[in-house]
């Protein structure tokens, strides 16, 4: 290609065979082959001073990469982006930023025994097929696959010193809006913030906030999160302080959960042997949680249940005289014991007034 000053410029280079690409700090690998296409771009002369006419000097031409192609087990390292990438091929353009060029859209698609992979600092997703827009921060997988990131908040609502990873895997597809704080997905659905709490529906969307850079809120000390209040109004557990490990850092934090299609949502605690304390459970055909420290709520809509087991010997005290009582609280029995709430209509919490409301048909055992 001959640019408008006559000199010749690249469109097209390829090599073939455990191929290697340098740029800086940006490294590309691939074992079959690497397609590089090439665009022009031209640079005027600089201004005069205090005008705008050219201060003299040639018109530069030079040719930048525009797309890369790569085959055969590809790895991308991108230290500036905080970007890897891996898969069976990779397609992606280059665009100019701040930093100079940087891959800015990329396909990768792998195999079901060798998925392709795409990270970004604490964010993870993994898939036959992964599109990812670095700049706008969002990804698609139209398949199955696996996301992770990092989360302030875990699925229970529990506020963390530092962030912990929140896992999700899938069926059908999966879209996340960085930007946006918005994650979706649908298929056998099946999340997890710890080894202690899942969530599973048929479909699931999770909503972020951002979280100042400058500090982070104060650990929330209650294990049971969203279910500490049910648990304490039903009188059952005593839930043991201790904070989760924490992952890798992350500025984010969990605001809302909508599970829809036979939403079930489990939380285990255990005692530091490993060995089952007890378990709540809360199933219904939507459920949604508002996470935000402003408006806590819970609600269930359609026939649901509430299930809550103790499964260590001895029994919760009952409350004081001089004491308000709990929901449940003096009939605790004298060991291991289980509680559980049906109902048609629907449930839900509202941790403001500290109220749980079941409605219609409702039995109580």
């Amino acid at each position: 290609m001959a640019g408008a000053t006559g000199r010749s410029l690249p469109v097209r280079a390829t090599a073939s065979g455990n191929v290697e690409a340098v740029q800086g700090d940006r490294t590309l690998t691939a074992e079959d082959k690497l397609v590089i296409d090439f665009a022009r771009v031209v640079e005027s002369p600089p201004a005069a001073q205090g005008g705008t006419e050219s201060a003299g000097g040639a018109i530069r031409e030079r040719a930048v990469v525009n797309t890369m192609n790569a085959l055969g087990q590809v790895t991308v390292s991108d230290p500036v982006q905080g970007l890897d990438l891996s898969a069976q091929e990779i397609t992606c353009n280059i665009v100019e930023n701040t930093d100079g060029r940087a891959i800015e859209q990329a396909l990768l698609e792998g195999t079901p025994e060798s998925p392709a992979t795409v990270r970004r600092n604490d964010f993870a997703v993994t898939g036959a097929k992964v599109r990812v827009h670095v700049p706008d921060e969002w990804a698609e997988i139209p398949g199955g696959g696996r996301l992770t990131l990092h989360s302030y908040k875990d699925l229970n609502g529990r506020l963390l010193d530092e962030p912990q990873p929140i896992s999700v895997t899938w069926d059908e597809w999966m879209r996340y809006r960085g930007r946006e704080n918005v994650a979706q997905f649908r298929g056998n659905v099946h999340a997890t913030s710890d080894s202690q709490t899942t969530i599973d529906s048929s479909e699931l969307r999770l909503e972020f906030m951002d979280m100042p850079v400058e500090t982070a809120e104060s650990a929330d000390p209650l294990a049971w999160g969203f279910f500490q209040r049910l648990v304490d109004r039903l009188g059952r557990l005593n839930a043991g302080e201790g904070s989760p490990t924490a992952g890798e850092f992350g500025r984010k934090k969990l605001s809302s959960i909508y599970a829809t299609g036979g939403a079930v949502i489990n939380r285990v605690l255990v005692d530091d042997a490993g060995e089952m304390l007890s378990r709540a459970r809360i199933e219904g055909p939507t459920v949604s949680l508002n996470l935000r420290d402003e408006a806590k709520r819970a609600l269930i809509e359609g026939a649901g249940n509430v299930q809550i087991e103790e499964f260590a010997v001895g029994a919760p005290q009952p409350d004081a005289p001089d004491t308000p009582v709990s929901f449940l609280g003096n009939i605790a029995s004298s060991g291991p014991s289980k509680t559980l709430i049906q109902w048609t209509g629907r449930m839900w919490y509202d941790f403001s007034i500290n109220q749980i409301r079941f409605e219609k048909d409702v039995d109580f055992r």
